[in-house]
């Protein structure tokens, strides 16, 4: 168990020094822009949240459960600059959701997407995160190891 934990440890360590060494040579303007690849990128991502939950995006549940965390963060975030805005388009919103179970697969999710989209925008132009530098670190793992993190 020791010899596990000093490895955990080590990898923290090396992973860190990793992180660090390369924040200190990637230049500033590194950063991505949005482009259709990101966006992509991005929406994979978003299915393959919904897939560990055993629906896909399209799915009426998936898009409920998009808009109630939206609605989520729009009632705990009472100091965005963005937040009439946010409302608007998720009041707007709220139409098509009474009537997700009638829309068509394509429409429910351009719905989620929608949903997500302004939820994101909304997340990532916060003030204390928005010009900061975010990292996400992803790699597969097997079960165990999510004790030693």
């Amino acid at each position: 168990m020791a010899r596990h934990a000093r490895n955990a440890g080590f990898a923290f360590s090396a992973a860190i020094a990793t992180l660090s060494l390369l924040a200190g040579l990637a230049p500033a303007r590194a950063v991505l822009a949005p482009d259709a690849t990101l966006d992509e990128l991005v929406r994979a991502d978003w299915a393959d949240q919904e897939r560990r939950r055993d629906r896909s995006p399209d799915d009426p549940e998936a898009v409920t459960a998009a808009y109630r965390r939206a609605q989520a963060l729009l009632r705990n975030t009472a100091c965005l600059s963005e937040r009439d805005t946010f409302a608007a388009a998720l009041g707007r919103m709220s139409a098509e959701l009474a009537r997700v179970h009638e829309l068509s697969k394509e429409g429910r999710l351009a719905l989620y997407h929608r949903i997500r989209s302004a939820t994101r925008r909304v997340v990532l132009n916060n003030p204390l995160l928005a010009g900061k530098p975010v990292v996400f670190m992803k790699r597969r793992r097997f079960i165990c190891q999510m004790l030693h993190e």
